[in-house]
């Protein structure tokens, strides 16, 4: 993997769920990637490490308090478990061995109290990792395209260098009118309301479910009172919990 820091040719090797890193490793890497036709020039490094930055962010996420089981002294308990113990919730840190019980969550060796606000409780992670086993074979810009839209980012070519775009809120960078656009040249295309969908289906692989599908679906409330269910499904490839901000 490259160092971001340095924005330099050296490479280090390393496991990482960054997404960032996923998407250079799969471009450069000469056995199962583009390695044969790219290398670390050929990825905007600026960029990346602005993209890289933004998936490591820690941002809190905010679960409901059901989520977290009665705690017992009697089990064990696995890495991101949630408990709640003596009306205060815990998230495991480190997961406990076959013969490991009894260790209470005050073990800040093994638990993290986490605050609380109204109904849910709050933790702290990253803001994406990407966790997805490649079984089968994805056209490069494919596989860029999948890891980018689980970031809502947007990987695009610029000549033979490939950059990124976080969708997030920023400072506009142009102002397009009719003064300055070519004559004949912006055409729109525009949706008609009623075909836009009002509810989505989201699959996912789900950690907690031993990585099988679940599906979250949102719901427009306000819209279906007076129209038809228009839905739409989505793969989130590389989420493994549904609590992504």
């Amino acid at each position: 993997l490259p160092d971001m820091f340095n924005y330099g040719e050296s490479v280090i090797e390393k496991f990482s769920k960054n997404p960032v890193d996923i998407i250079i490793d799969a471009v450069t890497n000469k056995r199962y990637g583009g390695g044969r036709f790219f290398n670390l020039s050929n990825i905007d490094m600026i960029a990346a490490k602005k993209f890289w930055d933004y998936c490591e962010e820690l941002v809190p996420i905010y679960i409901p308090k059901y989520e977290a089981v009665t705690f017992s002294a009697e089990n064990r308990y696995n890495f991101n478990d949630y408990v709640v113990f003596n009306s205060l919730y815990y998230k495991c840190i480190k997961t406990f061995s076959d013969s490991q019980v009894n260790i209470l969550p005050t073990n800040t060796d093994y638990w993290e109290q986490l605050g609380t606000t109204g109904s849910n409780f709050v933790d702290m992670q990253k803001r994406f990792e990407f966790n997805f086993v490649v079984d089968q074979k994805y056209r490069l810009s494919d596989f860029i395209k999948k890891v980018c839209e689980t970031c809502r980012v947007v990987g695009f070519w610029k000549g033979n260098t490939l950059s990124f775009f976080i969708d997030q809120p920023g400072t506009p960078k142009q102002q397009f009118s009719m003064g300055n656009i070519k004559p004949g040249s912006y055409q729109e295309d525009i949706v008609p309301f009623f075909d836009i969908s009002n509810q989505i289906e989201a699959t996912y692989k789900d950690a907690s479910l031993d990585f099988n599908n679940k599906t979250v679906i949102a719901v427009d409330e306000e819209r279906q009172l007076t129209e038809e269910v228009k839905s739409s499904e989505i793969q989130l490839f590389g989420l493994t919990n549904k609590f992504v901000v």
